[in-house]
């Protein structure tokens, strides 16, 4: 059983989570992530299940790849918000948009787009 201390404050709206879900990943600081245990990622690479499995798979390639990121806009409604974003890689920039879903405290989901092709790239320097 989880406590109120992993769950984002009820007064941060969607767009705020969305927000602090790109600055944890930009600053190396997955303390800053609330994921729901059964989180759900997709993306152009596929779907990935469960918190604890996507930092594991994630966290490292981050580290490697993410120089920086830059919010474009937010767009926020009822539990979900859209992001978009520049990410900064060694191999070049990736335009980026994810959708982030919220729900009593914690992201549950995310659905990113961006051009695989340029990721892929990024990911393998």
């Amino acid at each position: 059983m989880t406590d109120a201390t992993d769950r984002y404050p009820p007064e941060l709206g969607p767009g705020d989570v969305a927000r602090t879900w790109l600055r944890a990943w930009d600053e190396g600081d997955l303390g800053l992530l609330h994921l729901a245990p059964d989180f759900v990622h997709t993306s152009p690479f596929g779907r990935m299940e469960g918190a604890a499995e996507y930092l594991r798979v994630v966290e490292p390639m981050s580290r490697k790849s993410v120089r920086g990121i830059t919010v474009r806009d937010v767009l926020e409604g009822d539990g979900r918000a859209a992001i978009t974003y520049r990410l900064r890689t060694p191999a070049g920039d990736v335009e980026s948009c994810d959708w982030v879903f919220v729900e009593d405290g914690r992201i549950t989901r995310v659905d990113a787009y961006y051009d695989p092709t340029t990721n892929r790239e990024a990911l393998e320097e």
